[in-house]
C-alpha cells in the first residue's frame, strides 16, 4: 500500500517538475498570449533563412522611428508591450507630437479612453486651426486608423531616408510593408545596393531579409544600430 501512494505521488510530482524546468528555460522575454514582441531568434540562420526575419524587420522600423521622433527604442517597446499601444496610433501620436509641439503620450492616454482620432482633433484648439496639413485633413474626414497610420509610415520613410513619396508608393506597390521598406531603404543608402536588385532577391529569388543583409555583411542587431545613427 506505501508504494502505491510513493508511485502516486511520483506521477504528480514529476510532470509538475517537469513543466517548472520547462518555464524556467523559456528566456524571460519570450512571446506570450500578452502581445510580448519579443524574439527568440535574431541571427541568420542559413538552414532556416527565415527565422531571423521577424526580428530585423522590426528592430529597423523601431529604430527609425526612435531616431526620427527623438524618442527611445526601449520606451517605443515598452509602449507596445506593456502599454499595449497599437503601432499605427503610436506612429499617429509620434508624429502629431512631434510637428506640433503636443506631448505623444497625452494623444495615447486619450485614445485609451477610447476617444477617436477625429474627436482628439476635434477637442484641440491647436490642432482644430491647422489648415493644409495632410494627416490631419484625413483625421479630420473620419480615415481609418490603418490609413491614417499608414500615411505616418509613408513619411516617415522618405523623410528619413530622403525619398519621394511617390518612390514610397512604388515600392509598396511591389508588396513591401512599412518594416520592410525601413530595412530596403538603409541597404540602398548604406551598401548603395540598387533597388532593382533587392527587389529580385526578396520577390523573385525568394530571399529572406536577414539572408539579403547576411551577404552585405550586416547582422539583423546591426541593422536596427546602422539605422539608430543613421544621418547623425
Amino acid at each position: 500500500m506505501p508504494e502505491r501512494k510513493t508511485t502516486t505521488k511520483f506521477f504528480v510530482v514529476f510532470p509538475l517538475l517537469l513543466l517548472f524546468t520547462i518555464l524556467m528555460t523559456v528566456p524571460a522575454g519570450a512571446e506570450t498570449v500578452t502581445g510580448c514582441h519579443c524574439f527568440r531568434q535574431r541571427s541568420y540562420d542559413p538552414e532556416a533563412k527565415f527565422v531571423a526575419d521577424d526580428y530585423i524587420l522590426a528592430t529597423s522600423f523601431n529604430s527609425l522611428t526612435a531616431n526620427l521622433f527623438g524618442i527611445s527604442k526601449k520606451q517605443i517597446i515598452m509602449l507596445k508591450m506593456r502599454g499595449g499601444v497599437h503601432q499605427n496610433d503610436l506612429l499617429i501620436a509620434l508624429k502629431i507630437g512631434h510637428d506640433f509641439g503636443i506631448d505623444h503620450q497625452q494623444l495615447l492616454d486619450l485614445r485609451k479612453q477610447n476617444y477617436s482620432w477625429q474627436e482628439i482633433m476635434a477637442q484641440s484648439k491647436t490642432l482644430s486651426e491647422i489648415k493644409d496639413n495632410p494627416l490631419l485633413s484625413m483625421i479630420k474626414s473620419g480615415k481609418p486608423v490603418n490609413d491614417l497610420g499608414q500615411k505616418v509610415a509613408d513619411s516617415m520613410i522618405a523623410d528619413f531616408y530622403d525619398v519621394p513619396e511617390k518612390e514610397i508608393e512604388k515600392i509598396k506597390l511591389l508588396g513591401f510593408n512599412e518594416k520592410e521598406m525601413a530595412l530596403f531603404f538603409l541597404l540602398v543608402r548604406y551598401k548603395q545596393v540598387k533597388p532593382e536588385e533587392l527587389v529580385k532577391q526578396v520577390k523573385d529569388e525568394g530571399q529572406s531579409w536577414s539572408e539579403v543583409a547576411h551577404k552585405l555583411n550586416i547582422t539583423p542587431a546591426m541593422a536596427g544600430q546602422l539605422i539608430a545613427i543613421y544621418g547623425k
